[in-house]
């Protein structure tokens, strides 16, 4: 059975039809990418309860359904880039979380929403440049509707619990 935090992207899947034109296989590779890289952070903050079930499926979606995933094949020379600097954003953005100032959390809050560029991408893949110029604001705003006192005050809230959970 999921939570309803492991199931918190289902209310952006009409969204992700508009900035994909509707492109079923893009719609379903962004859900999956967003939902293992979602699960990922909580395994790593420690914030968040996770059932067996939805760590199997992550698991099961990155091991074996994304390898087969046809629009993740055909566009991987484009996705998999863009995935790979997301990953090492989120990385740096921990790290400077965790060991910086307040000027390091600015930045790591700029660097937290790099997995968008993953969503950016597959609008630039199914519409082209200008599809891409033109809803890449209103995917932005979406994206980044926290505010930076409120992205603070859930990282208060993340730290608690995972020093919390260290016990």
């Amino acid at each position: 059975m999921n939570t309803p935090e492991f199931n918190r992207l289902d209310r952006h899947v009409p969204l992700f039809h508009e900035f994909l034109l509707g492109n079923i296989e893009a719609v379903q590779f962004v859900v999956r990418v967003f939902r293992a890289l979602h699960v990922w952070d909580d395994l790593i903050d420690k914030d968040k309860e996770l059932t067996d079930d939805e760590i199997h499926s992550v698991f099961w979606d990155l091991l074996i359904v994304l390898p087969a995933d046809s629009f993740y094949i055909r566009n991987q020379a484009l996705l998999g880039s863009t995935l790979m600097n997301a990953v090492i954003n989120w990385h740096i953005a921990n790290k400077l979380e965790r060991e910086g100032d307040e000027k390091d959390k600015s930045i790591a809050f700029i660097l937290r929403g790099a997995y968008i560029d993953l969503l950016s991408t597959a609008a630039f893949i199914v519409g082209g440049i200008e599809w891409v110029q033109e809803i890449g604001p209103t995917i932005r705003r979406w994206a980044h509707a926290e505010t930076f006192d409120e992205y603070s005050i859930n990282l208060a809230t993340e730290c608690e619990a995972r020093n919390a959970n260290q016990k």
